[in-house]
């Protein structure tokens, strides 16, 4: 799914229809923490969380970092985030 709005993603979380990469954007930033929270509620078990959840801040960001935790693999759970 290239692009898609509110109510199709909703309705694929529901479905557990879960895409490999979400790109979120928009100047709502309540619905973009909803629906984040809620991908990673869904992707990530709570208590594995510290090892395959990693949080960028985008003005700051190293590539070489980003490059590392796209190569990581999952520990405890099924997904890195």
């Amino acid at each position: 799914m290239a692009v898609t709005n509110a109510t199709n993603l909703t309705k694929s979380l529901r479905d557990n229809q879960i895409e490999s990469l979400y790109y979120f954007y928009g100047h709502d930033t309540a619905a973009l923490e909803s629906f984040t929270r809620k991908l990673v509620s869904r992707l990530c078990p709570s208590d594995a969380q510290t090892m395959n959840m990693h949080k960028f801040d985008g003005k700051s960001l190293d590539i070489a970092e980003l490059s590392d935790a796209c190569e990581a693999l999952p520990l405890f759970a099924e997904r890195v985030l």
